[in-house]
């Protein structure tokens, strides 16, 4: 039996980080990464469909929205914000590299499904994007049943 193919948005500053988001999508067969961005005004514009995102061929709309939230200029929050007043039908996860409670609650009051720390090693994605696959293809509501495994 095929499983739908959930799209996936990547939303980070830091090539590397986008680099082992990639590798570790590869290896999923129900999350597909349909483009990354590395800033919150591009990841504005993509959400919106503007400018050189205008082609929803080209640049579907997300399922799924994996977000840094330590970015220069537009940060996660700020893209947190343009989702509050522009609603998708997208489950938005934080990915940042520290979890400062204060961060974890802003980012969840914004509207975010959850807020799960980078993993520190490149493998360790397999595990977050494991979780969130498994969670998709159960019941369609990514990370909720997951997010406290996501945490750790």
């Amino acid at each position: 039996m095929t499983h739908r193919q959930h799209r996936v948005l990547g939303v980070d500053d830091s090539s590397d980080d986008l680099l082992f988001l990639q590798r570790a999508l590869a290896q999923t067969e129900a999350l597909a990464l349909v483009a990354t961005v590395r800033s919150g005004s591009d990841a504005i514009a993509y959400l919106g469909g503007e400018g050189r995102f205008s082609d929803r061929f080209l640049y579907p709309l997300p399922d799924l929205l994996l977000l840094d939230v330590k970015m220069p200029g537009i940060d996660g929050f700020g893209v947190l914000q343009w989702l509050r007043d522009h609603p998708l039908k997208c489950r938005v996860v934080v990915l940042t590299g520290s979890l400062a409670d204060t961060d974890r609650h802003r980012a969840v009051a914004l509207g975010a499904h959850a807020v799960c720390i980078k993993p520190v090693k490149p493998s360790d994605y397999g595990l977050l994007f494991a979780a969130l696959e498994a969670s998709l293809t159960e019941n369609g509501d990514p990370v909720r049943s997951h997010a406290s495994q996501a945490r750790a």
